[in-house]
């Protein structure tokens, strides 16, 4: 495996020298910064940190060695080392301002302020544009590759199309960007607390690990190895889905929404708080509360009666639990004037257990309207 390794950089080497370089330093510098980083203990966070130059520089490092190693997949064309070239010197300029800014003391995005900072930033922008036009030229030639694997081929098209759709996303996030600036709010965020640069990032090196998955799957000679690199594409893509979702939604990166769960009768919603908010119930349009109540039962037997998710109409037969502990699980309108008459079934009973059983532990009951109790009263006298 290491002697397949040395084959490839001596061929990567020989025909495309300077992009190699140009990587290597690339990714030297990026470490370097990242090492100076944890050296110095500085903050991760914020538009001056060192973790940009980093970054980027690691980054762009290993995206120019792997544009080097696509170029020698396609079909051999003459202007192939002109191309890299061109593409390693637009991702080394960007990477070079944004480590410029940071040496200055100044932000590398966003950053206006002077005249030098905003030519500096127009200057990055039209190299980003130059670099993604290069890339969708090589998604347009990903068309005709050399005979190989259907994995590698799965692998080499999907990861191009999701490093162009990645460049188009940065272009995206500049304009918003721009547009909150020009507005007064932060340029990084949208809404309350999406992570703009949280989908750029989200496939971008998908052009780097999707070939390296063929190639363990080809070096350990696993059996349908298209099939699992189409699933790790639809991983890829899902999770690229799911960045757009959160920013766009103005939520963090790992932030969820509260479960809920639609039922016949309304919405439960069950929180770590006492009182939550939850949608619209069955009873009119007010503002539910559900809480797990327990309480002895001072009521006749019989009073309580177990049924399933679909009473039969026998179910008065069922004989009565034994008097005990009994909790129920009660819709309540925020103001507190009324009780609503609400049946709470099986499949929700189990979802509440499910999702804290040290807090909801429910038995189904039959709970009555104050009119029907009278009902039942006024029948036994």
């Amino acid at each position: 495996m290491f002697a397949d390794v040395a084959a490839l950089a001596g061929k990567l080497l020989a025909k495309f020298r300077p992009s190699i370089l140009i990587g290597t330093a690339l990714i030297a510098s990026g470490l370097f910064h990242l090492a100076l980083l944890w050296v110095t203990g500085a903050d991760w966070s914020g538009p001056l940190s060192l973790r940009k130059p980093g970054l980027f520089g690691v980054s762009a490092g290993v995206t120019v060695w792997s544009i080097a190693w696509v170029l020698t997949q396609f079909e051999p064309r003459r202007y192939d080392q002109r191309v890299a070239s061109f593409l390693s010197g637009g991702l080394l300029l960007e990477v070079g301002l944004i480590t410029l800014q940071q040496w200055r003391g100044v932000s590398s995005h966003f950053n206006r302020a002077t005249a030098l900072d905003a030519t500096i930033e127009s200057m990055m922008l039209g190299l980003i544009l130059l670099v993604t036009a290069g890339i969708a030229w090589l998604c347009w030639r990903s068309r005709h590759l050399q005979p190989m694997f259907e994995s590698r081929a799965i692998a080499i098209r999907a990861g191009l199309w999701l490093l162009l759709v990645s460049c188009g996303l940065g272009l995206l996030v500049t304009i918003v960007g721009e547009v909150n600036l020009s507005n007064g709010r932060p340029p990084e965020v949208w809404g309350r607390a999406g992570v703009l640069k949280y989908p750029h990032g989200a496939a971008l090196h998908a052009i780097q690990a999707l070939p390296l998955l063929s190639a363990l799957l080809q070096r350990f000679r696993v059996s349908h190895s298209a099939a699992l690199l189409r699933a790790a594409v639809a991983a890829h893509v899902l999770f690229l889905a799911h960045a757009l979702w959160q920013t766009f939604h103005g939520r963090t990166r790992m932030e969820r929404d509260e479960f809920r769960r639609v039922g016949s009768r309304g919405v439960v919603a069950p929180v770590a708080h006492r009182r939550h908010r939850v949608g619209r119930g069955c009873h009119g349009s007010g503002v539910f509360d559900c809480r797990a109540i327990a309480l002895k039962s001072s009521r006749p037997r019989g009073h309580h009666q177990l049924f399933s998710e679909r009473p039969s109409p026998d179910a008065r037969a069922v004989p009565p639990p034994q008097p005990q502990l009994i909790r129920r699980c009660v819709w309540t309108i925020r103001d507190g004037s009324t009780r609503a008459n609400s049946v709470i079934g099986t499949s929700s009973v189990q979802w509440l257990r499910g999702c804290s059983w040290s807090t909801f532990k429910v038995t189904t009951a039959n709970l009555r309207t104050d009119r029907e109790s009278s009902d039942v009263s006024d029948n036994s006298r």
